[in-house]
């Protein structure tokens, strides 16, 4: 079994001691959230909950992924470091491109490269960014990023972006996989016909099984199912081994447990408390 976590909020000069105790305890991966900027003022009500509300505020401190990654990885020498996840079609290709190939390169290919279109209007719009049509260029941006990673001469010439005779180096090899995140079925069809993997939402056991099922459909329709891919799902609710043995029966091996949401910041003391009670009642156990 992996198992994995995701930071967000809190105080992020702490996110390295946590990586190196979570590396010490035996977890697998940790997730940095992303967001760019939080409007104050913003109509568009979060998907993922009845409330609408986010579960974070203004004032919560925003890092920049690949940054934190950064850092992170040099700390620590073999947890895996993704985003849970990156909004990347809010970003033009090039730049995300060497942000991520730089950040993967310098903590030696551990970089999994979590990616959703994200739900936030505003957000797109303090960036001058479209946010309807933001599903058809990401998947033009996954096209292009994995294209520019061959280290060779390339172009791309597509719909949204024109990108004419370049090259990027260090080519990655092999490149981050890409990780498609979110619940809507326009989502679930990219994470199966573009994506490397699969990053989950909190649901119950019965409709993650549901959805990611009907990934691995869509996946052998499109001729993907011989290809590797990985699936990491998040436990709900509190982690308990005889939750987790049932995501394990259910044949779930990457899971994501909530230990730390932005709306309660603990002490890194408490944090690594909680790991520590974790890894010694579910991953020494399960």
């Amino acid at each position: 079994m992996d198992y994995s976590f995701n930071l967000f909020g809190g105080d992020p000069r702490q996110w390295g001691p946590v990586a190196q105790a979570a590396e010490r305890l035996g977890f697998r991966a940790i997730w940095i959230s992303d967001h760019i900027i939080t409007p104050i003022d913003h109509k568009s009500r979060y998907p993922h909950n009845q409330s609408g509300a986010p579960g974070y505020s203004p004032d919560t401190p925003l890092m920049d992924p690949w940054v934190a990654i950064a850092h992170i990885g040099a700390v620590t020498s073999k947890l895996l470091l993704g985003t849970g996840v990156y909004i990347l079609p809010a970003r033009h290709p090039v730049f995300s491109a060497r942000a991520i190939a730089t950040a993967n390169y310098l903590v030696n290919g551990r970089v999994l490269l979590g990616v959703g279109t994200g739900w936030l209007k505003e957000e797109y719009d303090a960036v001058g960014a479209d946010f309807h049509d933001r599903g058809k260029r990401m998947e033009e941006i996954v096209e292009a990023m994995r294209t520019l990673w061959t280290g060779k001469v390339v172009e791309h010439h597509g719909p949204s972006y024109d990108i004419g005779r370049v090259q990027f180096s260090p080519a990655q090899t092999p490149p981050p996989p890409i990780i498609f995140g979110g619940q809507v079925e326009a989502a679930l069809k990219r994470a199966a016909k573009f994506g490397d993997g699969f990053y989950g939402l909190t649901w119950p056991l019965e409709q993650t099984q549901a959805y990611v099922k009907q990934i691995h459909e869509w996946r052998k329709e499109a001729g993907r199912d011989h290809l590797p891919y990985q699936v990491w799902v998040r436990v709900d609710g509190e982690p308990t081994a005889e939750k987790v043995q049932r995501y394990k029966k259910a044949g779930f091996e990457k899971l994501t447990v909530n230990f730390f949401p932005a709306s309660a910041p603990t002490s890194l003391e408490e944090k690594v408390g909680l790991m520590e009670r974790f890894a010694k009642d579910v991953i020494r156990k399960v």
